[in-house]
């Protein structure tokens, strides 16, 4: 699993944090040579956990991937309500504890899905736990396996 906040954290790791767009670019191309680097290295599968809601974030990425790979792209989505309770009990969220931020955020990752529809697997994770998430997921990846 790779965490694009971790990878992000390593290029913007000042306090405090500029949030410059490069630093996420630079990040998905990281991840894409991770991402070639554990499936050379054997691995059966690669999850990159971050934002990849735009065609820019998904390129970003993808031009960057030299294993014969097609991403499967997995939306998670859950309501503002559960997501405004889950950033409070996180203490590694700081913008995300300010309810307008979090807000204007959710808003315009609500304005993204219709154009996710046809491309995601999109989960709602409301009120269900991480097994049954993956268990969702796998369920869908077996059924598109060759």
């Amino acid at each position: 699993v790779i965490d694009l906040d971790e990878v992000w954290s390593m290029l913007d790791h000042q306090t405090p944090r500029t949030h410059a767009l490069e630093h996420w670019l630079e990040a998905r191309r990281a991840a894409a040579v991770l991402t070639d680097e554990f499936y050379h290295s054997g691995r059966d599968a690669v999850i990159v956990n971050g934002p990849f809601f735009t065609e820019a974030e998904r390129r970003s990425y993808i031009d960057h991937l030299r294993s014969d790979v097609a991403p499967l792209f997995v939306t998670l989505r859950v309501s503002f309500e559960e997501s405004w309770r889950r950033a409070q009990t996180d203490s590694r969220r700081v913008l995300s504890k300010q309810r307008e931020w979090l807000a204007e955020r959710y808003s315009v990752n609500e304005r993204l899905l219709p154009s996710l529809l046809a491309t995601d697997l999109i989960v709602d994770t409301n009120g269900r736990g991480p097994d049954q998430i993956a268990a969702e997921i796998l369920t869908t990846l077996a059924g598109t396996a060759d």
